[in-house]
């Protein structure tokens, strides 16, 4: 089965308002390693809020090495409580990314 997909990741900066409409599926993420730019978890939850709109399947794989939450650096750990270079475990996550802890597949909006 083929699917029509965007992989913005890593996401450096906002997309504003974005047309999905032949769109199934977007995923989203930042960029993980020691080079990495920062990731403002506000550009995904734009994207998020877009998808659902649209009847786009939306992916969060990660939010990278330097993610960004109100202005701020967010430390990510994972479980061995040491820092996560690329935060990819969303139950890692705080609170205030619920909206973010999106893992569809096109199927599963479509």
């Amino acid at each position: 089965m083929k699917h029509r997909f965007v992989s913005a990741e890593p996401l450096l900066e906002s997309l504003g308002q974005i047309n999905l409409a032949a769109i199934e599926w977007l995923i989203v993420g930042g960029e993980s390693g020691r080079s990495a730019r920062p990731f403002d978890v506000a550009w995904a939850e734009d994207l998020q809020h877009h998808c659902a709109e649209q009847g786009t399947s939306f992916f969060a794989k990660q939010l990278g090495a330097k993610p960004i939450l109100d202005g701020e650096p967010l430390m990510i750990l994972n479980a061995k409580s040491r820092r996560d270079g690329h935060a990819g475990d969303l139950n890692q996550w705080p609170e205030a990314l619920a909206d973010l802890r999106v893992r569809q597949s096109p199927a599963a909006v479509i």
